[in-house]
């Protein structure tokens, strides 16, 4: 989705990420026409409500980010984002990392250093 996002053109603003929210209004719409709640109700939805508002919003800042400064930097950020849910997977629901993700965390380190460093 980055990398595609990363070929839209400047004039566009950001007509591809609300494109992306969108979806927030077609699935209300839904609702009411079927004549259900669509407010979250429980724990686990309410946070499945919060992500989908912070990857329209991750994805409004990527936009930002790709007409405002250097895509390629913007685009290893962005491809960081599975060690991040590494991360918080350990660190939120004290889930085990294992040896081969552990492994994998540090590539990635390493490789953004690598980029970073030229």
């Amino acid at each position: 989705m980055f990398a595609a996002l990363g070929q839209v053109p400047e004039g566009s603003g950001f007509g591809p990420a609300a494109a992306e929210a969108t979806s927030i209004g077609v699935v209300i719409g839904l609702a009411a026409v079927l004549r259900q709640p669509w407010m979250p109700r429980d724990r686990t939805t309410l946070g499945a409500a919060a992500v989908g508002v912070f990857a329209a919003a991750a994805a409004a800042l990527f936009v930002l980010a790709t007409h405002s400064g250097l895509l390629t930097v913007a685009e290893v950020f962005s491809s960081l984002y599975p060690g991040f849910t590494v991360l918080l997977a350990a660190l939120v629901l004290q889930e085990n990392v294992h040896r081969r993700q552990g492994i994998g965390l540090l590539l990635a380190a390493a490789a953004v250093a690598m980029v970073a460093a030229g």
